[in-house]
């Protein structure tokens, strides 16, 4: 890429002029993967598969973030596990996705509670599981765990872009009427991975509390296994 020099315009101030040359012959060097990365590239875990996503050296996934109601596919929690076990380095997560719109109504005090009270537990629950399985870069329990420090490859996002209202949404410290504390319950959150359903007796449970959990399969998943 080459700048000409100054040239004069018609009004007689000078201007300059910019001409790129290309050569297709010439080979400036292999690809780096520098700003390699997607939005939304993986709907669900294996979603594409690890062979698909490895071939594309993709650093970065932007998605949707964990518990998150906008969108049907794409949660950071479901998703972050066959991206960086197939070279990824870091899920940034679109923590205004929690609320299923586009254009957030919640108050920045109810989306402060939100995150300290769901979508935080959440994300330190799903890292926990991680370090148990892959282990830590100071020990790894497997090249996965050496290679990727969990706590700092899971960015939370808190503003999706230019989301609308997010003038009422920013959370600083002034921002705060008050200050946001945690809540003394801890909501039942339940997957059913395989088909079927779960229902619990409580909606929420005090520390040290119990809850009964009912497991219903599907007729395939139980006539699968008989």
């Amino acid at each position: 890429m080459n700048a000409d020099p100054l040239a004069v315009s018609d009004d007689g101030l000078e201007k300059a002029v910019l001409t790129v040359n290309l050569d297709p012959a010439v080979n400036t060097g292999g690809i780096i993967h520098g700003a390699a990365g997607f939005l939304y590239g993986i709907s669900s875990a294996d979603v594409p598969a690890t062979n698909t996503v490895v071939p594309l050296k993709s650093k970065i996934l932007v998605t949707k973030g964990a518990l998150g109601t906008e969108h049907p596919y794409g949660d950071a929690l479901d998703v972050a596990k066959t991206f960086l076990e197939s070279g990824g380095e870091q899920i940034q997560m679109y923590n205004s996705n929690y609320y299923g719109v586009f254009g957030v109504t919640a108050t920045r005090e109810q989306y402060c509670s939100d995150l300290i009270n769901y979508i935080c537990p959440a994300v330190v629950g799903w890292k926990e599981a991680w370090k148990e399985e892959h282990g830590t870069p100071d020990s790894p329990k497997e090249a996965v765990g050496a290679r990727v420090d969990i706590d700092s490859a899971i960015v939370y996002v808190p503003i999706n872009e230019g989301t609308p209202n997010f003038d009422r949404f920013i959370i600083t410290p002034a921002a705060l009427d008050e200050p946001v504390g945690v809540d003394t319950d801890y909501p039942i959150t339940l997957r059913a991975t395989e088909g079927g359903s779960i229902v619990a007796d409580e909606n929420s449970v005090e520390p040290g509390g119990e809850y009964t959990l009912t497991v219903c399969p599907d007729k395939e998943h139980v006539l699968g296994r008989i």
